[in-house]
């Protein structure tokens, strides 16, 4: 009598001498077997003569049938299950820098992602500014307040005597016999600056009043 291949081999042809072994990316769990089972997507099998697949692990995936090795997720994507033919986008406000991981990194304070699938965040330019983490977009300083550098978290108030310009990215001097204007308190914050009357001068340093000569 002839011998039944064992699990993990098939044989396709009549008359044979010895059975073969299922290649990688192939399975078969039953004996006497004529051919193997290519390996389902999500799965994979890396070895010769085996009755199963794996499952592929968080942070990789595979979308086709016989695989041998799982596909890590590319930066900028993720995956948090197994088994998976697809991985995830990061979301706007995170990112991911490195290949094969279960899951994205918030943008810290002062920087910001507005796009899917980030790898990087970007940093807030002057002008504007980002108080939390996780931000998909950076703010725009409020109307008289000052932020001339990138990166940042917050916007301040000017001393006195000076106004915001450029969208809030820079801070000049008033000229002398004028008065600041649109201010967040009495003579700080300004955005802008008009000459006192006549009759009336400036204040040192200049502030949202002028006094009578």
């Amino acid at each position: 009598s002839c011998v039944d291949c064992d699990a993990g081999q098939y044989m396709g042809d009549e008359g044979a001498v010895n059975c073969l072994d299922c290649a990688p990316g192939t399975s078969q769990d039953t004996a006497g077997s004529t051919k193997c089972k290519a390996c389902n997507v999500g799965q994979h099998q890396m070895l010769p003569r085996n009755i199963s697949c794996a499952d592929c692990g968080k942070g990789t995936y595979m979308s086709n049938t016989g695989a041998v090795n799982c596909l890590d997720c590319n930066p900028g994507t993720y995956e948090d299950e197994k088994r998976s033919t697809e991985c995830n986008s990061c979301a706007p406000g995170t990112f991911q820098d490195e290949p094969g991981k279960h899951s994205c990194k918030e943008c810290v304070k002062g920087e910001a992602a507005t796009k899917n699938k980030s790898t990087a965040c970007a940093l807030c330019v002057p002008g504007k500014y980002a108080d939390e983490s996780g931000m998909e977009k950076c703010l725009d300083c409020d109307g008289g307040l000052l932020q001339p550098e990138e990166g940042q978290s917050s916007c301040y108030q000017t001393e006195e005597g000076r106004i915001v310009v450029g969208g809030g990215t820079s801070a000049v001097d008033v000229p002398e016999g004028s008065y600041t204007f649109g201010c967040v308190s009495n003579g700080g914050g300004c955005k802008d600056f008009k000459q006192c009357p006549q009759g009336w001068m400036g204040n040192e340093p200049a502030n949202s009043t002028c006094t009578k000569c």
